[in-house]
């Protein structure tokens, strides 16, 4: 018997843009980055919303940026009733960038791709659950 997935958001946390992804079964799909505003968290609970989500899945990265996405992780936490998971993200937007590229995307230094690092957040994190 297949186990259910649960519809999960992925976020690619930044301090200008949060990358968003969604999960539909065990397909990931980039979904919109999100300019970091007063309104924020506003905003992605209305996807929650939106979507039905059932949990969320926040990449962390290292250093000053893993201490800025922990304190946005537990300001998350607190205005939600929906578990929010952290996971590793180093390098996903790198790799977001090469792997657009290599498809043969044209992607400009200054181009958002922030929603696409969240979405392999989001598919490394569901691999690594062992859905």
């Amino acid at each position: 018997m297949m186990e259910i997935i649960p519809k999960t958001l992925g976020l690619d946390f930044g301090t200008e843009r949060i990358g968003v992804a969604i999960s539909r079964s065990s397909l990931v799909e980039p979904l919109v980055t999100l300019s970091v505003s007063p309104q924020i968290f506003e905003s992605i609970l209305e996807l929650c919303q939106k979507y039905q989500v059932e949990q969320i899945v926040v990449g962390i990265s290292e250093g000053l940026s893993a201490k800025r996405t922990h304190d946005f992780t537990c300001k998350l936490k607190s205005l939600t009733q929906l578990p929010v998971l952290t996971t590793d993200e180093t390098l996903s937007t790198q790799e977001a960038r090469a792997k657009l590229k290599a498809a043969g995307r044209r992607i400009g230094p200054g181009q958002p791709v922030d929603h696409y690092a969240a979405a392999l957040i989001l598919e490394s994190w569901l691999v690594d659950q062992a859905y």
